[in-house]
This record gives structure tokens, sequence and C-alpha cells, in this order.
């Protein structure tokens, strides 16, 4: 696959989640559903442009309200595991 439509592809899924954080909808599982080209384009990324880090620092409170951050360096560890935000019996926790 070209490179060009695989930056297209990210761009238009990061305007639909943004979108649907935006509009409040629910979560499907990996989407938050079908959005239009009239509805992308009210979603505006300066210069759309895209950067490659070489290294990702995260801040947060840990669960004993104290500050701390994580380093994440795709070249050596590229995987990040987060919670799943599917709820119910048969939903995957990470």
């Amino acid at each position: 696959m070209c490179r060009v439509n695989l930056y297209q592809q990210f761009i238009l899924k990061l305007k639909d989640h943004i979108l649907g954080c935006l509009l409040d909808r629910e979560y499907e599982g990996d989407s938050y559903g079908e959005f239009t080209d009239k509805e992308r384009n009210t979603v505006l990324i300066a210069s759309e442009e895209i950067f490659h880090c070489k290294m990702l620092q995260i801040n947060y409170t840990t669960y004993d309200v104290r500050w701390d951050s994580d380093t994440i360096k795709p070249d050596t560890y590229p995987d990040v595991m987060v919670k799943s935000p599917e709820t119910g019996p048969e939903a995957q926790r990470y």
C-alpha cells in the first residue's frame, strides 16, 4: 500500500475519533460509527502534519496521588498496552 494512502487513512480515522469524542458518541469497539466527509471536514488539523518521534514521555498521577512518568521508545519497545473501553462479561480488559 502506498505511503500517501496510509497517511490519508490515518487522518480519516483520527478525524473520526475526534468527532466521536466531541459529539459524545458511544464507542463501538473499533470506532464511533460512520461520519460523512462533510462532518470530517469540520475537524481541521493545523497543516495536516504528522511528526515521527523517537521518544514519548507521559506524565501522570499514580494511585497514591503522586506524580510519575513513563517513557515510550518505539524503536526499542513499540507495543503499548492500555485499558479497553469495552464493558461486559465477554469484553477484553486491554
